[in-house]
C-alpha cells in the first residue's frame, strides 16, 4: 500500500507531467464572427461593496446552426486584489471536437483602449482537474497572463468555441444563467440563434424575464438582456440542488421519452459480448447468489477510471472491452453490470441521475445535459432495485444494499417516458458502546469502545479499512479522542469485524485504550472530575448557524444513533437518576443517567429523518440541536473533603439571616396590623370552604421545611458544585443564597400565618392572601431566572412539573385571593383581635 503522502506526491507529479506532455502550441486568433452583435457597457455604475472587481458586461451569444459559442467579458478591477484575480485570462475546450479562437484582449485605461491581443502569448495546456477522481476528460485550457494591469483598468476580452459534441446528433440542451451568486454584474446578455429545424423550447426560472424573439430569414433569434443585476448572497449550508438565481432552460428535446431514446442508442452492445463476459458460479448457486456476485465483481474488481474525451463523455465502452481491461467509468461499469444481469435473465437498464441537482432536475426542460452519473436499475421478483456500480466495498444482500439518495433517475427503458422517483434510502444506524474502568480516584482508566454500523456508514467504514493501514486508522481515532482525553494511548490497533457483508451488512469496530489520567482538576477548583462526552454524536449534529435564514438548509443524511457509556467507578457511586428529551418535527433526542453500586450508565439516543429544512423551520431546528449539544456532557465529581455530609458555615449564616428576617417581619406585622372585626354574625369555628386552605397550610409547613432542609442547601459540597452547572457561577451562588434566606424566612412566615389562621385572628385573611401570592410568585420567578441563565439545571421532566405547579399556583391565586377578600364566611370566622396601645388599627 502506498503511504498517503507518497500518493499525494505522485498525484502532483502526474499533474505536471500531463502539463509538460501537452504540446505548448499557440491558440488561434481571429476576428469576431459576422453574426455576433456588439453590446456596450457602462463603466461608471460601480458597487462600492465589490470584491475588488466588477463585471460590466457578461455577453454570451450562441449560434446553433454554426455550432459556435461566443463569449465577451468586460471587467473593471478596483484594487490590487482585483488585479490579482482578473489578470489571468483562460478558456476551456475539448480539442477532440472543438476549436478555440480569441478575438480581442484589451485593457482600457482612462478611456484609452490598449490592444493586448497582438502582444499576448496565448498558450495551451492540458489540465485534468478531475484526475484525483480518476476522471480524464481531455479538456485543454488556453490561457494568457496580462502584464501591466492596474486598479481602475477595464479588462475586455472575447473568444469563440466552435464545435458541438457529435454525440448530440442535432439535439441541443442548455441552461443559461441570468444572475450570479456573489458576483456583481452590470449587464448580462444571452443571445441564441437557431434554424427551427427542431422545435426549441425554453423555460424561465426564478422570475427570469421573457426574451425578445425575432425571425431573420430562416433563423430565429432569442435575446435576454438583463441590466443592473445585484448579486444574490446564498445562505450557508444550502442543499446542492437549490438554485434561486434567474436562469433559462433551453432544449429541443420534446420530452423525456426522446431523451431516453437518444441515450438508449448510445448504450447498445452486440449480443456477442455476452459470450465474452461470463462469470463462473458454483453449479448449485441460486439466482440471488449469482446476482450478488455479479454486482460485487463490477463494484470491486473493475477499477473506476474514466477516459471521457469527446464522445466518451456520453457513450460507454462495450461490456466485453470493460470486462477485459478491468476498468471503466460509471457508464462503462453500469453497462457491464446490465449485460451480466441480463445474461442471468434479470431485467435491467442503465439509469442516468444527477448527484447534485437531484429533485432540482425538474426545474429544467428535458435534456441530455442534465446528468452527471450512471447507475443500474433492475427488477428482482417484481421489486424495483437499484445499484451504484462505482461504490466499492459495499455490503448487504440484494434487498438491503444501500443506494445513495439520488431522488430521481432516467431509466433507459423504451417503455418509460418520465423521470422515475426513487425511494428514500433507509437511515444509517450507528450504535456505540463504551466501557470505562477507573482504577482509582484521580488515577487512570481502561477504555473499550465497540461501534456497530449499518447501511452506507458500514460501507464507508469497510472502504476506510480497505484503503488505509491499521496504524493510520488508529492514529486518526486517537486524534479524534485526544480533545477530551489528552493522555489517551491505544493498547492495540483498531479492529474491524466484518462477518456479515453479504447479509445484514453489519460492520463492527473495536477499540481499546489506556488513559493514564482521566481525572481533571482545573486551576482554581478544589475537586476533580471525570468527563463523559459522546463526541461521535456531537460530530453528527453540529451544524453551522445561519442568521435570518431565507433558503433551505442541508442537514446531510438521516441517521439513527445510540451510545451507551458504562463507567465502573473505583468505589460505590450514587447519582440521581435523570432523563431528558428534545423532540422536533423529524428528529428526536433522549438521554438518561443512572447508577447501581459502583456502575454509572449514561445513554444518548438520537434519530433524524431530515435531510433538508425549509427556511421557516431552520432557526428552531438549529436551536434545538444546539440545546441537544448542551445536554451531552456529563461530569462525575469527587472532593475528598466533601465526601458525606459536612455542614456549610456559609449556608448556616444565610439561614440565620433568613430566620432573623422572618421573625422581624412577623413581629412587625403583628404589631402594626390589627384590623377590627367586620361586625357581622360570627362563626364559632373554621368551616365551609375554609377547611381546604386550612389543610393546605398544614401541608405547606411540612413541604417548606422539606424544601429547606432535605435539599443539600447545608452541605458544604453545594457551593463548589455550582461551578459545574455552566453559566456564571457567581450568579448561581447569589441565587442559591437568596433561596436559602427566602426559604427559612418563608418557613417562619408560614408558621406565623398558620397560628393566626387557626386562632381566627382578624389579620389572618390578608396574611393568607400574602402567603398565597408569595408562595406562588417567588418560586415562579426563581424558576424562570434559573432556566434562563442555567438551562442545563432543568430537564424536560422538570419543566413539565414546574409548568403544572405554575398553573396550579396561578389558579390558587385566582380562586382563593378573591375568596379571602370578599367572602362573608371569612369575615364571620376571623373575628378575634386584641388591640394594644401604639398599634395602628385598620378597619375592614
Amino acid at each position: 500500500m502506498i503511504p498517503c503522502n507518497v500518493r499525494l506526491a505522485l498525484s502532483f507529479f502526474s499533474f505536471f507531467l500531463l502539463l509538460s506532455l501537452s504540446p505548448n502550441l499557440k491558440a488561434q486568433k481571429s476576428p469576431k464572427p459576422l453574426w455576433v452583435l456588439e453590446y456596450s457597457f457602462d463603466e461608471n455604475n460601480i458597487d462600492d461593496q465589490n470584491p475588488g472587481y466588477q463585471y460590466l458586461l457578461l455577453d454570451n451569444q450562441e449560434n446553433i446552426v454554426e455550432q459556435t459559442d461566443y463569449w465577451h467579458f468586460a471587467i473593471k478591477v478596483t484594487n490590487s486584489e482585483g488585479v490579482q484575480n482578473m489578470s489571468n485570462i483562460s478558456a476551456d475546450y475539448d480539442p477532440s471536437y472543438q476549436s478555440l479562437m480569441f478575438h480581442e484582449i484589451n485593457v482600457i485605461r482612462d478611456g484609452v483602449k490598449l490592444d493586448r491581443l497582438l502582444k499576448s502569448s496565448i498558450e495551451r495546456v492540458r489540465r485534468e482537474t478531475n484526475m484525483e477522481r480518476s476522471l480524464y476528460d481531455g479538456t485543454e485550457t488556453a490561457y494568457t497572463n496580462l502584464s501591466d494591469v492596474r486598479p481602475g483598468d477595464i479588462i475586455e476580452y472575447s473568444y469563440s468555441i466552435k464545435g458541438y459534441n457529435p454525440v448530440n446528433n442535432g439535439f441541443y440542451s442548455k441552461s443559461a444563467s441570468l444572475e450570479y451568486a456573489g458576483i456583481p454584474v452590470n449587464r448580462i446578455v444571452f443571445r441564441l440563434l437557431e434554424d427551427g429545424v427542431k422545435k426549441l423550447k425554453y423555460k424561465l426560472n426564478n422570475e427570469a424575464p421573457e426574451p425578445l424573439v425575432s425571425k431573420k430569414g430562416k433563423r430565429i433569434e432569442y435575446i435576454w438582456d438583463v441590466e443592473s443585476t445585484d448579486p444574490i448572497t446564498l445562505d450557508s449550508y444550502t442543499p446542492s440542488y437549490y438554485n434561486p438565481l434567474k436562469n433559462v432552460s433551453l432544449s429541443n428535446f420534446q420530452d423525456w421519452n426522446e431523451v431516453i431514446q437518444w441515450a438508449r442508442n448510445l448504450y447498445q452492445y452486440p449480443n456477442s459480448d455476452l459470450s465474452k463476459i461470463k462469470l463462473e458460479y458454483p453449479s448449485n448457486a441460486s439466482i440471488e447468489y449469482k446476482v450478488l456476485k455479479a454486482i460485487e465483481f463490477v463494484q470491486d474488481e473493475v477499477r473506476y477510471l474514466g477516459l471521457e474525451s469527446g464522445i466518451g463523455a456520453y457513450k460507454p465502452n462495450s461490456p466485453a472491452k470493460v470486462f477485459n481491461q478491468r476498468f471503466g467509468d460509471c457508464k462503462d461499469k453500469s453497462l457491464l453490470l446490465v449485460a451480466l444481469l441480463r445474461d442471468l435473465g434479470i431485467e435491467s437498464f442503465p439509469m442516468l441521475v444527477n448527484t447534485t441537482l437531484k429533485t432540482g432536475i425538474t426545474d429544467y426542460l428535458p435534456g441530455n445535459n442534465l446528468f452527471d452519473h450512471c447507475v443500474v436499475a433492475y427488477n428482482y421478483n417484481g421489486e424495483s432495485l437499484y445499484i451504484d456500480p462505482t461504490i466499492s466495498n459495499q455490503g448487504g444482500n440484494i434487498l438491503n444494499r444501500s443506494f445513495p439518495q439520488y431522488e430521481l433517475g432516467l431509466v433507459l427503458n423504451k417503455d418509460e417516458n418520465q423521470l422515475r422517483t426513487l425511494a428514500k434510502p433507509k437511515r444509517d444506524k450507528i450504535e456505540v458502546k463504551e466501557w470505562f474502568v477507573l482504577d482509582s480516584i484521580n488515577g487512570g482508566a481502561n477504555l473499550i469502545i465497540r461501534t456497530e454500523y449499518q447501511g452506507a456508514r458500514a460501507d464507508g467504514i469497510r472502504s476506510q479499512f480497505a484503503s488505509n493501514s491499521p496504524g493510520s486508522i488508529t492514529k486518526g481515532y486517537l486524534d479524534f479522542y485526544s480533545g477530551i482525553y489528552p493522555s489517551i494511548k491505544s493498547v492495540e490497533n483498531v479492529r474491524l469485524i466484518d462477518s456479515s457483508r453479504g447479509d445484514s451488512n453489519l460492520v463492527i469496530t473495536e477499540e481499546e485504550y489506556q488513559i493514564s489520567s482521566i481525572w481533571k482538576n482545573d486551576e482554581g477548583l478544589d475537586y476533580s472530575y471525570v468527563e463523559i462526552y459522546p463526541i461521535f454524536l456531537e460530530s453528527l449534529i453540529s451544524f453551522g448557524d445561519v442568521a435570518d435564514p431565507t433558503m433551505p438548509y442541508s442537514m446531510g443524511d438521516p441517521v439513527q444513533f445510540k451510545q451507551t457509556s458504562v463507567v465502573e467507578m473505583p468505589q460505590e457511586w450514587e447519582v440521581e437518576t435523570i432523563s431528558d428529551q428534545i423532540v422536533g418535527d423529524g428528529y428526536k433526542y433522549e438521554n438518561k443517567l443512572s447508577s447501581s453500586g459502583n456502575i454509572v450508565t449514561v445513554t444518548h439516543e438520537y434519530e433524524s429523518e431530515l435531510s433538508v429544512i425549509e427556511p421557516e423551520a431552520v432557526l428552531k431546528v438549529l436551536k434545538d440541536h444546539n440545546k441537544i449539544i448542551g445536554e451531552l456532557n456529563y461530569i462525575l465529581t469527587y472532593n475528598s473533603s466533601l465526601v458525606g455530609f459536612t455542614l456549610s458555615i456559609g449556608s448556616t449564616v444565610l439561614a440565620v439571616l433568613g430566620l432573623f428576617l422572618g421573625v422581624f417581619v412577623c413581629f412587625y406585622v403583628n404589631r402594626v396590623y390589627v384590623p377590627k372585626p367586620a361586625g357581622i354574625p360570627a362563626y364559632s369555628s373554621i368551616g365551609g370552604w375554609l377547611v381546604l386552605p386550612a389543610m393546605g397550610l398544614i401541608v405547606s409547613i411540612f413541604r417548606t421545611a422539606f424544601d429547606t432542609f432535605a435539599i443539600d442547601y447545608f452541605n458544604k459540597s453545594l457551593w463548589p458544585g455550582l461551578e459545574l452547572i455552566g453559566g456564571n457561577p457567581l450568579l448561581a451562588k447569589f441565587i442559591i443564597a437568596l433561596e436559602i434566606i427566602y426559604n427559612v424566612g418563608f418557613l417562619v412566615f408560614v408558621f406565623y400565618v398558620a397560628f393566626q389562621f387557626f386562632t381566627r385572628k382578624t389579620r389572618a385573611p390578608r396574611l393568607m392572601m400574602a402567603f398565597l401570592i408569595l408562595g406562588s410568585v417567588v418560586p415562579i420567578i426563581d424558576y424562570l431566572v434559573m432556566s434562563s441563565y442555567f438551562p442545563t439545571v432543568f430537564n424536560a421532566q422538570d419543566d413539565e412539573v414546574m409548568i403544572r405547579e405554575m398553573v396550579r399556583a396561578i389558579l390558587g391565586i385566582i380562586i382563593w385571593v378573591p375568596y379571602f377578600y370578599k367572602s362573608q364566611r371569612v369575615k364571620g370566622t376571623f373575628t378575634k383581635y386584641s388591640p394594644r396601645e401604639g398599634n395602628t388599627l385598620v378597619a375592614d
